[in-house]
């Protein structure tokens, strides 16, 4: 994904992955991997009882990631 937006001169803000087994909180792999303070990570935890997946967002800078707010914005009729 990154090498097809650099090749059309688009920007990568960011991406998703799961933790199917564990909450969706960064690893030590997410901090390992982590691309930079610009880079939005959403992170969909593992299923919980009532069948609802937990969903979190995060940005990495200083040396740790912080949680986000995510906002649901209903879209309007006929867009």
């Amino acid at each position: 994904a990154a090498r097809f937006a650099r090749a059309r001169r688009l920007d990568v803000i960011g991406a998703y992955h799961s933790h199917p087994s564990s909450a969706a909180i960064p690893s030590r792999t997410d901090l390992a991997e982590s691309a930079g303070d610009t880079f939005i990570y959403l992170i969909a935890g593992r299923i919980a009882e009532a069948g609802a997946r937990e969903l979190r967002a995060y940005r990495f800078a200083g040396g740790n990631f912080h949680e986000l707010q995510i906002v649901a914005v209903p879209q309007e009729a006929g867009t």
